[in-house]
């Protein structure tokens, strides 16, 4: 079952829900939009220009078309709905990714640089994440050669501490 699968909160409820939290942390500059089937939010917080996107359903997906299970074929009419639905539910996902982004920074779990870093839009209009996803494949292709090994916790190293069996 997918998050907010059943949701009834609207698009501009989820929105606007949205806004308001990332104004109680600061935020001043807002806004969102649609384009291309994705839906963008753009915001400064901290001095950090931040653009969060998430890919929308088409239309005419056959998804939307028949029913899951039976594959019975919907009328245009419920194929819209269905969509519609599923617009719904990622506006809704998206409204909690970033409360709980922001939970994390206001309880001390994390900084705002941290939960942001991925969404800081650069000089070139990318994001950090965006310039840096290519990357990582070659690194993987590359093996442990680039990539540090995680650390050997089963032994006793700076800020580890282990607990002594009895």
């Amino acid at each position: 079952m997918a998050y907010a699968e059943s949701t009834n909160v609207g698009i501009d409820r989820s929105r606007a829900e949205i806004e308001q939290m990332l104004q109680r942390h600061g935020v001043e500059r807002f806004g969102s939009f649609t384009d291309r089937g994705r839906a963008a939010l753009v915001f400064e917080i901290d001095g950090l220009s931040v653009r969060i996107e998430v890919v929308m359903p088409e239309r005419n997906e056959e998804r939307f078309r028949a029913t899951p299970k039976r594959r019975t074929t919907r009328s245009a009419s419920q194929a819209f709905a269905a969509w519609e639905q599923e617009c719904r539910r990622r506006w809704r996902s998206l409204a909690a990714v970033i409360k709980a982004k922001l939970i994390a920074i206001e309880d001390g779990v994390a900084t705002v640089e941290q939960e942001f870093l991925p969404y800081v839009i650069c000089a070139n209009g990318q994001t950090v994440s965006e310039q840096m996803l290519p990357h990582l494949e070659d690194m993987r292709l590359c093996g442990r050669k680039t990539i540090p090994a995680l650390p050997d916790l089963s032994t006793s190293g700076p800020g580890l501490k282990r607990e002594k069996s009895k």
